[in-house]
This record gives C-alpha cells, sequence and structure tokens, in this order.
C-alpha cells in the first residue's frame, strides 16, 4: 500500500453478495438514511470484527461463513469527516442517527466522493470508511477486491453470553 491509497476490510456473510448496497438502503445505517446506499468498511480487520460483535446478543447469531474483503480506495477521492460537527454523545445514541445519517447522506449524495471517512462508534479513535455506490469508480474499485479467509479467535466469543 502506498500513501495514496487506503486498504479498508469489509466482513461480510459467504452467502451475501459483498458489495451489495440493498441492506443498508433498505434500513439505514449510523451514517446513510433510509433510501441512500452505502458499504460500511473498516480500516482495520480487528474493527471490522469488532463492529460485527458489537451488534450480536449471542453466541448463537455469529455467522460461522464469514468472508473478508480486501478493498484499495485512493484517497484522493476519499472525504473525511469533519468530526467537530459531531455531538459529544453521537456514538452513545443507539437508535437515533439523524444527526450522523444528515451529514452521511450529505457527503454521500456527492457523487465526487467515492468513500466517506468517518469515527468508529465502537471504537471513536478508530475510522471506518463508508462507500458510495453510486460513484462511478465503485464498481471497478469493488471489483478488484481480495477475498481473504478469516476465522473468529474463541475467545472473543464468551463474552457474548455475558450480557
Amino acid at each position: 500500500m502506498d500513501n495514496h491509497e487506503y486498504r479498508v476490510y469489509r466482513i461480510v456473510k459467504a452467502t451475501r453478495r459483498p458489495f451489495d448496497p440493498t441492506g443498508t438502503a433498505k434500513l439505514g445505517g449510523r451514517w446513510n438514511s433510509k433510501g441512500v446506499e452505502a458499504i460500511y468498511c473498516s480500516e482495520c480487520v480487528s474493527g471490522c470484527l469488532l463492529e460485527l460483535l458489537v451488534h450480536l446478543t449471542s453466541i448463537d447469531l455469529l455467522p460461522s461463513d464469514l468472508e473478508l474483503w480486501e478493498i484499495t480506495v485512493p484517497k484522493q477521492l476519499v472525504s473525511v469527516l469533519n468530526t467537530e460537527s459531531l455531538p459529544e454523545t453521537w456514538q452513545k445514541e443507539k437508535k437515533d442517527y439523524s444527526v450522523t445519517q444528515a451529514l452521511g447522506d450529505q457527503l454521500l449524495n456527492n457523487k465526487e466522493n467515492l468513500a466517506i471517512l468517518v469515527p468508529s462508534a465502537v471504537v471513536p479513535q478508530d475510522m471506518n470508511i463508508v462507500l458510495n455506490p453510486a460513484h462511478s469508480l465503485f464498481t471497478e474499485i469493488t471489483g478488484a477486491a481480495k477475498r481473504i479467509d478469516i476465522a473468529v479467535d474463541e475467545r472473543l466469543l464468551p463474552t457474548l453470553n455475558q450480557t
């Protein structure tokens, strides 16, 4: 990797198309409203895994057929979210994502942005990348993605049943 690109990661179930934005457009997410397509990635593999685990309420819900994808994104096509515009409690909001969605939607609706760099709600010092499927290079970038084997360390799993 050179200084002109981000190498980002995405974990999905093997039965799903890894870069299909249908789910996020249908349900919305922290950085996109319903109807706005987005693909969520992280700057590191552990960040991807944490973003997956934080949404599980039981070990039984962890898919056994996970795939890891590595995507290379040119930095000049990534818009960095101004975190100073976020309220102090932005990552604690469990259901009301209206502030973060409005900021994300504004950046994703700009077709010049292939991606937006946003803080992780799980570990705000880490960054996530939200890909914009409406960008003209989205298919080319995701088409060049590499599939990588991933195994989840079982020591993480007992923490899911401690809630």
